[in-house]
């Protein structure tokens, strides 16, 4: 399997209801994902499951606490498109402390990866804090 199995699983759970409620505006409209930590990981299957079955669309993917998410193959499916992980230096969830025991040892982040100043811990409200800290121009390094 190219991921996490439960990542899969819950992305497949709700995949198609997805896909209908967007299908109409893909390759007319710049396509957005985003999530933070497991929605993180399944906005990066999302995004890969859509640019296969839409090869016209190529989202555009930012996630932030984002655990490793599956193996060398989808992480190269995402190199050189527009795709970010946004992470907090330390971040338990990010750097995969939580997740690489047993069979899903040695998953991949599928994208580019920036680092935030070290901060409390891996909740939202703490990625929110550290990006409102940075300035205009560091911000438009992450978000050209």
């Amino acid at each position: 399997e190219y991921a996490h199995g439960g990542f899969v699983n819950a992305l497949n759970s709700v995949y198609r209801s997805i896909e209908t409620s967007i299908a109409d505006d893909l390759g007319n409209k710049r396509l957005v994902i985003t999530g933070h930590s497991l929605g993180g990981a399944l906005a990066s299957l999302l995004t890969f499951n859509l640019s296969v079955e839409y090869r016209d669309s190529e989202p555009v993917l930012y996630v932030y606490g984002c655990p490793p998410v599956g193996d060398e193959n989808l992480s190269a499916f995402f190199e050189g498109k527009p795709s970010y992980v946004i992470t907090i230096q330390g971040d338990p969830v990010s750097t995969g402390t939580l997740v690489t025991i047993g069979p899903w040892a040695g998953l991949y982040k599928p994208m580019e990866e920036f680092y935030l100043p070290k901060a409390a811990g891996h909740s939202l409200s703490d990625y929110i804090e550290q990006l409102e800290k940075l300035n205009e121009k560091k911000l438009a390094l992450i978000f050209e």
